[in-house]
């Protein structure tokens, strides 16, 4: 009876190790599927290089850096001490480009302000031109055109030798 008891425990064990043998084979697949999760996503370094490319593009396409951005790592004067070579790079593109933005939007407010002061021009002079046409059509209601004169009559054919400029037309009459 002793014997029984103590094969049916082995087996209990043996059942049992194999279930937890199963079940750490499982969670052993489980770990390396979320290792190769892990190795997939992108390091720190690239997190925050995406990050301070995504600053530029807000910098460079709406013309606003949010405060929260420069808080957490944006463009600050201390922040040069502690960053790599490539960082500091990065924040010297940042820096002329957003120079770059901040001449491109001078240019359009200036480009802006002489659009319209020509604007302005243009109407006034649409202005002054209807009001020349209807000064002219005023004056064309009080003082109505004359007809036009008739064509002076042909000159006469001896008028030719008197002009000195026909003078081979003449010389050739005369002989």
């Amino acid at each position: 009876m002793l014997e029984g008891t103590l094969e049916k425990e082995r087996a209990g064990a043996r059942e049992s190790a194999s279930v937890t043998a199963r079940l750490a084979a499982e969670k052993d697949g489980e770990i390396a599927g979320l290792k190769k999760k892990i190795a997939e996503l992108p390091t720190s370094e690239e997190y925050a290089k995406v990050k301070r490319q995504l600053r530029v593009v807000q910098a460079v396409e709406y013309n606003m850096l949010d405060s929260d951005t420069l808080e957490e790592g944006g463009v600050r004067a201390g922040d040069n001490d502690d960053l790599d070579e490539a960082g500091r790079e990065t924040l010297k593109l940042e820096e002329m480009l957003m120079a770059k933005n901040q001449q491109l939007e001078k240019r359009v407010a200036e480009s802006n302000r002489l659009m319209d002061t020509k604007v302005e021009e243009v109407r006034l002079l649409q202005l002054r031109e209807r009001t020349l046409e209807a000064k002219v059509e005023q004056q064309v209601t009080f003082f109505p055109l004359s007809p036009s004169p008739p064509p002076p009559p042909p000159l006469p054919s001896w008028f030719f030798f008197l002009d000195p400029s026909h003078a081979d037309v003449s010389t050739a009459l005369l002989d």
